[in-house]
């Protein structure tokens, strides 16, 4: 199988697995919010597209971090097994919503 190289788009989501044996899938999203760029740590700003990367890791646990489309690159290149799949196939499951204290 070839490798891939190109990064993802609206349609298109990229799904493999990184050095730890985590299944990471690779998005496109537009910022709700300001973010901080784990490549270069730099802001995120609202409304711009970046790179939504979601982790799920063999015990259940999951996290996920916005990177900037020019940082994450750096994500292809330890990840084994990459194929894209249509964006709305390769969805991990979401932790449930917990409200607030203080909210009602």
């Amino acid at each position: 199988m070839e490798e891939l190289t190109d990064l993802p788009t609206r349609r298109l989501s990229l799904k493999g697995r990184d050095f730890d044996g985590n299944s990471v899938v690779l998005s496109v999203s537009v910022a709700k919010k300001l973010y901080r760029c784990p490549g270069c740590h730099s802001e995120i700003d609202v409304g711009r597209e970046h790179i939504l990367v979601r982790v799920a890791e063999p015990g259940g646990d999951s996290y996920h971090q916005h990177w900037h489309r020019d940082c994450s690159t750096s994500l292809l290149r330890e990840m084994n097994g990459l194929h894209s799949r249509p964006a709305a196939d390769v969805a991990l499951p979401r932790p449930p919503r917990t409200r607030r204290k203080g909210k009602k």
